[in-house]
């Protein structure tokens, strides 16, 4: 079975899967591009998944369960908005109107979570073209997924140096074969690259299994798409 874990970055996504005991990784522009390279692959996704059409206290169900773990690093957990508020395409500040008309108590998007919209709408569309790419894709969140791994916050800044080395540390002890420096790709970082591969140790750990759904019976939006982050 092919995994592949996904993370955005500035040129697309950044895919990183396992070739033997190498570590691949390649630039893509679109998603849709990774979902058409590896068909029928088990991908984990850096991004949301299931967008409800109300926002309750937290943001998304998973949201707040993945806050109250992080504690110190629940700010590196973006509160999305409405379906409706997403799919709108609008600025910044209308964004934000529409998202307090679906949000109790009203609330709208950070700046940080509104630049990533387009990425979330491009997903979405993907995801709900046909069925067995609703299974086969599942929102994960890097942070939240080396807390659950070590059974601790990993508290260096991931684009610092020290912080990128101890994420690799991590990866390699548990199992993914870090060998050499990464490569140096065009239209991704050096933290997005090992964020890509954080994602690709939750994919295999969904395919064997082990890993686990926050929450553990996920919900459906009004598309029938799953709302859970898993790590």
């Amino acid at each position: 079975m092919i995994v592949v874990g996904v993370d955005g970055c500035k040129g697309g996504w950044v895919a990183c899967w396992r070739e033997e005991r190498v570590l691949k990784f390649e630039v893509y522009t679109t998603f849709e591009k990774i979902v058409y390279h590896f068909p029928s692959a088990i991908i984990a996704v850096d991004m949301p998944i299931g967008l409800p059409d109300k926002i309750g206290a937290g943001g998304r169900g998973p949201e707040a369960l993945a806050r109250k773990i992080l504690k110190r690093k629940s700010s590196s957990v973006f509160s999305m908005i409405s379906r409706a508020a997403i799919e709108a395409d609008v600025d910044y500040f209308e964004t934000c109107r529409l998202a307090r008309l679906d949000s109790t108590p009203p609330r709208g998007i950070s700046k940080q979570g509104f630049n990533i919209l387009p990425k979330v709408r491009e997903v979405d569309r993907v995801v709900r073209t046909n069925a067995s790419l609703m299974e086969n894709t599942f929102e994960t969140h890097p942070e939240l997924a080396l807390t659950i791994i070590t059974g601790m916050p990993v508290l260096e800044k991931k684009t610092k140096k020290d912080g990128q080395m101890k994420r690799l540390a991590i990866l390699t002890a548990f199992g993914l074969p870090i060998i050499g420096p990464l490569p140096h790709l065009s239209g991704a970082k050096l933290d997005d690259l090992i964020d890509s591969a954080i994602c690709l140790l939750v994919a295999e750990r969904i395919a064997n299994g082990q890993a686990t759904s926050f929450p553990a019976q996920p919900a459906l939006d009004s598309l029938g798409v799953p709302i859970a982050i898993w790590a």
